[in-house]
């Protein structure tokens, strides 16, 4: 963190501003995309068919939307780096600082915590990592953009933020009424209850709450302890994760808020097709329906302008669901390409079996790539977060926070190493590919076997090639014998004919 150019203090009316003006925006896109991701999705779906549709449409359309969120499901699928497990090690062989490093990785819930950070990245490309201690144990906490942003006043790095501003939800203060000489009340319009949003402001050197009316909280500064407003570490005590790579705060990720809302609109669109196909439109011209009971969907009673004897007639839609269904599958396969990841497609997907098509294409995508690349992102990140650590251990040690632990090493620096992940192939699939390399002439029959059994050893291999080749040999030598004990139709005929004329 690069430190402010003026005293903090100095800084807060920009500093309410900035956030009341230049954030909001920003922050109520985040959370509706927060929304969408923990679930939220039908309404939004709800108000884009009110926007596009009329009031009547709408309506109709809405009773058959089809809710499919595949946000939750995509960003699940490009998160792998904390699932396959996680090793620190120091470089040091020093026993104080190995059982910290168990006592904080058993704490902190570290590789769960991270696991969520990894999510919110992908969902995000920014968060904020908060270490902290409660009942005086260290704890871990993971910021989504909708509960902090930063602020850089820096010439140098204006990528690198210079204020924290964490959100801290609303508060209702009272002022104090006036009083006249006597010490009697007076009516003022001071006296007023209001609610307003309560914001700490954290640099290098400062933490201060301040109001949205931009008034220094000094009695919650005194309820936190630090009536002063110092920062007694020294340095920030958040880790911002920021991915991009040349703005303080990533563009917001309109893909990831428009495609989850759209894929169920499409839906919804072949559903609400779907219905009028299935019931024609009736339509009558010239004829006096007034004692025929109205049971269609629909009834049309139309006039003509010239002579007409009448008819009875039907209008019957008709919906190309196999293209709308491509549509759907092409829409969803470019917008998981232009997130980094590739499926081999969506399946046998129709109306009733959308959910497990689109479910199936998502599982099937390759995230290796992305694993890799995300694995060097928190490497990085562990590296200032355990940074950070140490400087608060220091702190919570010599102000009696934390009584289980103890000082670390100036060597205290762990290493991260992240398991390399499996991947996960289906039987029948790894048979027919290993079928076809095999009549290819791409692989010989041992290695395939040894392909197919990856459990086995050489040994048992070779045991088996031996187990297959004695079972072929009898099922050969079975056929052999029913062969034989079959008489062959044209033997058989001549036979007959040598008795003929035996007998003549």
């Amino acid at each position: 963190m690069t430190m402010t150019r003026r005293p903090l203090r100095d800084m807060v009316p920009e500093l309410v501003q900035y956030v009341k003006t230049a954030q909001q925006n920003q922050t109520i896109f985040e959370r509706k995309l927060l929304d969408i991701w923990e679930g939220g999705l039908q309404k939004y779906v709800e108000d884009s068919i009110h926007e596009e549709y009329s009031v009547n449409t709408a309506r109709t359309a809405i009773e058959r939307i089809a809710p499919i969120n595949v946000l939750p499901k995509m960003i699940d699928k490009i998160s792998q780096v904390y699932t396959q497990g996680v090793t620190r090690t120091l470089s040091e062989d020093n026993e104080v600082d190995s059982d910290m490093l168990g006592y904080y990785e058993e704490c902190l819930d570290i590789d769960a915590k991270l696991n969520v950070a990894n999510r919110l990245f992908n969902l995000f490309q920014y968060l904020a990592i908060e270490p902290y201690v409660d009942g005086g144990k260290p704890r871990l906490r993971i910021l989504p953009p909708t509960q902090f942003t930063v602020y850089s006043d820096s010439y140098i790095n204006p990528q690198d933020p210079t204020v924290f501003i964490k959100y801290m939800g609303g508060t209702t203060p009272v002022n104090e009424p006036t009083t006249d000489i006597d010490g009697r009340s007076m009516k003022s319009a001071n006296n007023v209850v209001r609610d307003v949003e309560l914001f700490m402001f954290y640099s290098d050197t400062e933490i201060l709450a301040v109001d949205s009316e931009g008034y220094i909280r000094t009695d919650i500064m005194a309820e936190m302890g630090n009536p002063d407003g110092l920062n007694p570490i020294g340095r920030i005590p958040f880790v911002y994760v920021n991915g991009a790579e040349f703005n303080l705060i990533p563009t917001p990720q309109q893909d990831k808020l428009t495609m989850p809302i759209l894929i169920p609109k499409l839906l919804t669109d072949l559903n609400y097709a779907v219905k009028f196909q299935s019931h024609a439109i009736l339509y009558s011209i010239d004829l006096d329906l007034a004692e025929m009971q109205n049971t269609p969907d629909a009834l049309w009673m139309l006039k003509s302008d010239g002579e007409n004897r009448g008819s009875l007639n039907t209008i019957k839609p008709e919906v190309d669901v196999d293209k709308v269904l491509a549509l759907i599958n092409s829409t969803l396969v470019l917008w998981m390409e232009t997130m980094g990841v590739k499926s081999s497609g969506m399946g046998n997907i129709s109306v009733s079996s959308a959910s497990s098509g689109i479910a199936k294409a998502i599982d099937e995508v390759d995230t290796t790539n992305i694993r890799k690349d995300q694995m060097k992102i928190f490497t990085g990140i562990e590296r200032e977060l355990w940074s950070l650590i140490y400087d608060l251990n220091e702190f919570w040690v010599k102000s009696n926070e934390l009584p289980d632990a103890k000082l670390l090493s100036d060597d205290f620096w762990p290493t991260v190493k992240y398991e390399e992940g499996t991947v996960v192939v289906d039987p029948k699939q790894q048979l027919e590919l290993l079928t076809k390399k095999l009549e290819a002439g791409f692989t010989s029959y041992r290695r395939a076997l040894a392909e197919a059994n990856p459990e086995m050893s050489s040994d048992e291999i070779d045991d088996l090639m031996v187990e297959i080749e004695e079972e072929k040999a009898e099922r050969v030598l079975k056929a052999a014998q029913m062969f034989k004990e079959q008489p062959d139709d044209d033997t058989e005929s001549e036979q007959h004919t040598e008795d003929d004329s035996d007998t003549e």
